[in-house]
């Protein structure tokens, strides 16, 4: 029966790229904010109408819902509709890069040209009563 490797010897095959990206997303985590976990989604589940995009996405948690429409493929467009539908400042999170953009008063954002991979969306509302929520990482 074979024995189980050492720690060392695991961590020996970890790719160095795979644990530079492990430990940027580790570094870019956000204390006190509220992780919306995603529950839908139409490249899973092609049930639900997909007229006008490629991909929906829904992210809820404690009272907030996040949708995410994709439209492209290479550098998509993310179409985010947050509720509470209030005022606030949305800022796109890739591996290699970062976009801010303030919502419109309907808790609308529009991220153009983003990278491939993995993305995820911070929301902090000008109500600073209102804790702020991110969506979970997700690949577009």
């Amino acid at each position: 029966m074979p024995s189980r490797p050492r720690e060392t010897e695991i961590d020996d095959e970890v790719p160095p790229r795979v644990r530079e990206a492990a430990a940027a997303a580790f570094d870019q985590q956000e204390r006190d904010v509220l992780v919306l976990d995603q529950v839908a989604d139409t490249l899973i589940d092609p049930g639900s109408e997909t007229s006008g995009y490629k991909r929906r996405l829904r992210f809820e948690g404690d009272g907030v819902t996040a949708v995410v429409d994709v439209r492209g493929t290479t550098t998509p467009t993310l179409d985010v509709q947050v509720s509470p539908d209030e005022p606030a400042i949305m800022e796109l999170r890739t591996v290699n890069a970062a976009g801010r953009v303030e919502t419109q008063r309907r808790g609308r954002g529009l991220f153009t040209d983003v990278p491939s991979g993995l993305t995820s969306v911070l929301i902090r509302w000008d109500d600073a009563e209102r804790r702020p929520a991110r969506t979970a990482w997700v690949r577009v």
